[in-house]
């Protein structure tokens, strides 16, 4: 026989193989491998978990902490305010009193000024013996105003007394009063001469108008 004859029959020669073990036993080696394959996918899994878990508690922790220092911060900023607590009732304070004093100027006169005002307008031949100013309540209602409808409305009087020897001399002083930025209307209430002295004693009234006031100058 050639060597080609015998290569040809032993590519041609099929081997039967035949597995002689039980078939239980082969039940038992897949039963074994999956067995192996389901433990070693739970560890796979318990691993995730795991790691999840761990990922997990280090967020937590970082939130804890950073809500720890939050709440050291706020803390902290309470008690820095702690010592300007009482700013805003002094705040208010202050605005009440500021309330106050514009209250008080807009209804103030500068009575220094008029006194002044009245006594270098006077006739040298005058002699004040009396002089009263009388302001009204910012809501009182002039008596004037209401029972005269030609009265000038004004915010108070000025009441004034004096003597001298000149009928002349109380018009001129009248005049000179009503030349007084914020007197109107001088009005002379009586006047009666002493035929023993010639000396004329009078009492004139003057209305007072807001612009005496401070807050209208």
């Amino acid at each position: 026989m050639s060597f080609q004859t015998l290569e040809a029959l032993a590519v041609r020669t099929r081997v039967a193989r035949v597995d002689l073990l039980p078939r239980d036993f082969a039940d038992t080696r897949r039963a074994r491998r999956v067995r192996v394959l389901l433990g070693a996918g739970v560890l796979a899994v318990a691993g995730l978990c795991a790691g999840a878990a761990a990922v997990t508690g280090g967020h937590v922790t970082q939130a804890q902490d950073a809500l720890a220092t939050e709440q050291s911060r706020t803390a902290g900023l309470r008690a820095e305010q702690a010592p300007y607590a009482e700013v805003p009732q002094v705040q208010a304070a202050l605005t009440t009193a500021q309330d106050v004093r514009d209250a008080v100027e807009q209804h103030d006169v500068a009575w220094y000024s008029y006194l002044d005002r009245v006594a270098t307008s006077s006739p040298p031949e005058f002699a004040m013996t009396s002089l009263v100013f009388t302001l009204a309540e910012p809501t009182e209602t002039s008596t004037a105003a209401v029972t005269n409808p030609l009265a000038v409305p004004g915010v108070g009087t000025m009441t004034a007394s004096g003597q001298t020897k000149s009928q002349d001399t109380v018009a001129a002083w009248m005049d000179a009063m009503a030349t007084i930025p914020g007197f109107a209307a001088p009005t002379l209430t009586n006047s009666a001469l002493d035929p023993a002295t010639g000396v004329i004693s009078f009492t004139a009234g003057v209305t007072l108008t807001d612009g005496v006031l401070q807050s209208e100058q």
